[in-house]
């Protein structure tokens, strides 16, 4: 699953300054005011209007022509949902006054469901628009497994259940995206500690091979004023519920620390492996071990 990233960019280069478009809110393309980059007495900015995020996924054969699944960027197969409100207003001029969150950060993992003992690709990404008193939320979706988890396979869990699709019906057939169309309704999947949905970034979820159970680790202010970060574990039979969360020790810090080059408690994107390291989604209860994968500090 992969976390796109589709917005408006300044390059430098010897020749001189390139501007990228992105290619979603057409009426906003990239220039001086509207691009994210480092400017030489001012420092960097961000222009979240130009940028917009996208649950995409890859797939590719383990082979050694592409390093056993390593190559990933020849077997791209699009976006598999969208963002209930669309991108865009209904115009189409506008990014839609509810999108507020373009970075979903998705994770992954394969798991039977007890009720009905079928396996299935569930996902799990950062959605905003579900509490318009939240800044970030868990959403999730899923497909069965022996769909291929192709594009127009996965459905939203809403209202108790996974049955709306997350995307429209004609998605899979059209080559292009109707940038103002709206994806599938959905609800938060992770319980707030106080009323109001926390900021998350990120999030991982594995199964726990014995016992069935769900482990997720994940990282979120504690909304004091000063800005303070923790990661925590958390313990689930079923993803929308689950057990308060567990903070790691000596794990609480400045969030200002989590944006240096050196992230703090030696976490920055944190999975799990099994203990013969060939799974991140089932996990050995008796030897948990932690994989990290590279920083991605801004």
């Amino acid at each position: 699953m992969n976390h796109s990233e589709n917005k408006n960019e300044r390059l430098e280069f010897p020749p001189g300054t390139f501007y990228v478009h992105n290619g979603i809110n057409l009426g906003d393309p990239a220039g001086p005011d509207t691009s994210p980059g480092y400017t030489p007495g001012v420092g960097r900015r961000d222009y979240e209007r130009g940028y917009l995020g996208l649950v995409s996924m890859s797939c590719a054969p383990l082979t050694p022509g592409n390093r056993y699944g390593m190559i990933l960027n020849k077997h791209d197969m699009g976006p598999i949902l969208l963002p209930w409100t669309g991108f865009l207003t209904d115009d189409g001029k506008e990014r839609h006054l509810l999108y507020r969150n373009p970075h979903p950060h998705p994770s992954s993992l394969v798991a039977e469901d007890p009720k009905d003992g079928e396996k299935y690709v569930d996902v799990l990404y950062l959605e905003a628009a579900t509490n318009p008193g939240a800044e970030r939320t868990m959403a999730a979706a899923r497909a069965p497994l022996g769909s291929g988890a192709i594009a127009g396979s996965f459905l939203n869990f809403y209202r108790g259940d996974c049955a709306v699709p997350s995307l429209f019906a004609t998605m899979k057939d059209e080559p292009a995206i109707p940038l103002a169309r709206r994806g599938g309704r959905c609800d938060s999947v992770l319980p707030s500690l106080n009323g109001i949905q926390d900021r998350l970034n990120p999030f991982f979820v594995p199964r726990l091979k014995r016992s069935g159970v769900f482990l997720s680790i994940q990282t979120y202010p504690t909304g004091e004023e000063d800005g303070w970060v923790e990661w925590a574990l958390r313990l689930s039979q079923d993803l929308p519920s689950g057990t308060e969360r567990f903070v790691l020790p000596n794990s609480r810090v400045a969030y200002r620390q989590c944006r240096s080059k050196e992230p703090p408690f030696g976490l920055c994107y944190a999975k799990f492996l099994s203990a013969d390291a060939l799974s991140h989604y089932a996990i050995d209860e008796a030897s948990l071990c932690t994989s990290l994968r590279p920083s991605h500090v801004r």
